[in-house]
């Protein structure tokens, strides 16, 4: 019985693949289109008809507006107030470790962030990694990071 089953589905799947191979290579018309009649010809008429207008060409700008979408005029935008100065905030997650010289006078600081575990250096004027230093005032450091503000204590 299993035997019998298997052989009637490879049978039905041999004959599917079969037809789908004939209908690939049988040109097929669905629908059959019968030859346009032939239209008899006459005298064209003296005078144009009424009906048709005359054309007028028109400048190319005028033709490009047709498609363009043309913008609403825009209210003036009312003054957008200046960010206010974000005071520095104390940093004790940022350690100072010391400095070297990286450029003739201009020293580089190297800061150890313990939040992340990495060192951070910071010059005057350079932003690396997205740090700049502000200002460097005896025991105390001022650095940026994007827009925030921090204080560093040397100890």
């Amino acid at each position: 019985m299993k035997f019998s089953i298997s052989r009637v589905a490879e049978g039905l799947l041999a004959l599917a693949a079969a037809l789908l191979l004939a209908a690939l290579f049988v040109p097929w018309r669905l629908t059959e289109r019968a030859p346009a009649p032939a239209v008899p010809q006459t005298q064209a008429p003296s005078a144009p008809a009424q009906a048709e207008a005359p054309h007028h060409h028109a400048p190319p700008d005028a033709v490009v507006s047709l498609f363009v979408k043309r913008a609403a005029p825009r209210p003036a935008a009312a003054p957008v107030p200046a960010p206010e100065a974000k005071k520095p905030v104390e940093a004790p997650w940022l350690i100072y470790v010391g400095f070297y010289t990286r450029d003739p006078g201009k020293p580089c600081y190297l800061l150890k962030d313990t939040r992340a575990g990495r060192m951070i250096k910071v010059s005057e004027g350079d932003a690396i990694d997205g740090w700049s230093l502000v200002a460097a005032e005896g025991k105390r450091m001022i650095i940026r990071k994007n827009d925030d503000v921090y204080i560093v204590i040397k100890r």
